[in-house]
């Protein structure tokens, strides 16, 4: 007879439901440890703090695009930092914005499709990603460069990261066992609730690896057609300013030109005091602005 439908009696077929009446089962299984659960708080905290992440990351590709930030103009940290090999992926020479940005867009949307139930790969990707937000830090701080945006991001990282970690531990270490009354149909649907997590969970870690993958080709796209557009636009002013220093050099001069030097022509003598004198004094200087 199936567990969820014995109601009293012994139970020879499931040996969860000999046990008495208000005994504890454990309703954590083998699989389910490869699975964490957060609790509802930190994981509205880890979405909040990665939609941080993302804004931010969002805001430093459309600065490598052109867009003006605030704190981000001219010689400041944050062009400082673009301009080093750590601005970009080495081997790649993708701008390392655009991986943030897909990045954070993955894990937010895993996050949020997963119903809390995360997929285990899904930790170890968030504790990768801190490492290299530490790494970055230790950067900016080593190089005097304090950049705003890649610090708010990388600080909503390690936030985000906290909250799973914290979330999942008190998830696992509060979830209270399953009591086994007389019907003893709570054994039957925890396996089941369980099974649907897990399914629920990877497929939103494969969810979050199709947006990664299109995020960056999308970036990478787009930002060809903006290095294109920047490549024409100077062409067009090259060839715009050449025609303008053409046009000048045949208009002719308005006025007559004007006679310096009379009929006798440039010497190349400026002589100051008359002609004879008891002391002269003769200077040879090349030709320089007076």
């Amino acid at each position: 007879m199936p567990c969820g439908e014995i109601d009293g009696g012994p139970a020879d077929s499931c040996e969860a439901l000999m046990a008495k009446p208000g005994k504890q089962i454990p309703s954590e299984t083998a699989a389910s440890r490869l699975e964490g659960r957060v609790g509802l708080p930190a994981h509205l905290a880890g979405l909040l703090l990665l939609l941080v992440a993302l804004v931010a990351s969002g805001l430093l590709v459309i600065e490598h695009w052109g867009a003006s930030l605030p704190g981000c103009g001219p010689k400041s940290a944050c062009e400082g930092l673009a301009e080093t090999v750590w601005g970009r992926v080495p081997g790649l020479g993708w701008p390392v914005s655009f991986l943030g940005f897909a990045y954070f867009a993955a894990m937010l949307l895993v996050l949020g499709l997963s119903r809390r139930s995360l997929p285990g790969p899904f930790r170890w990707i968030a504790r990768g990603g801190i490492g290299v937000s530490i790494g970055y830090l230790l950067i900016m701080v080593g190089r005097g460069e304090i950049c705003p945006y890649c610090l708010a991001a990388h600080l909503a990282n390690g936030g985000f990261l906290v909250a799973l970690e914290t979330g999942e531990r008190r998830g696992r270490s509060g979830q209270p066992g399953r009591r086994i009354g007389s019907e003893g149909r709570a054994a039957g649907r925890g396996p089941q609730k369980q099974g649907d997590g897990m399914r629920t969970g990877r497929r939103a870690l494969g969810v979050g690896g199709v947006t990664f993958v299109v995020s960056m080709v999308v970036l990478l796209f787009a930002d060809a057609r903006v290095e294109a557009s920047r490549r024409a636009q100077a062409e067009a002013d090259r060839v715009e300013s050449t025609e303008l220093i053409l046009a000048q050099s045949l208009r002719p001069s308005p006025v007559e030109p004007i006679d310096r030097w009379g009929s006798g022509g440039f010497t190349g003598r400026y002589r100051l005091g008359p002609e004879p004198a008891p002391i002269r004094i003769v200077m040879l200087t090349d030709y320089q602005c007076p």
